[in-house]
């Protein structure tokens, strides 16, 4: 897991006009997971996104 996040943020510091999107749970019953979404412009200006699932523990 460690390196699945070293090559995520290696990617997110290559982009431009990066953001970070997190998807809240807005449910009742709130759970240890939360969607992350990375979006950004390759420097040949297509557009990258990544995703995870966070999980609390």
């Amino acid at each position: 897991m460690l390196e699945y996040n070293v090559q995520l943020y290696s990617l997110f510091k290559l982009l431009e006009n990066p953001r970070v999107i997190y998807v809240e749970d807005e449910g009742t019953d709130p759970d240890p997971y939360t969607g992350l979404f990375i979006t950004g412009l390759s420097s040949d200006g297509e557009t990258i996104y990544a995703q995870a699932l966070l999980t609390q523990t």
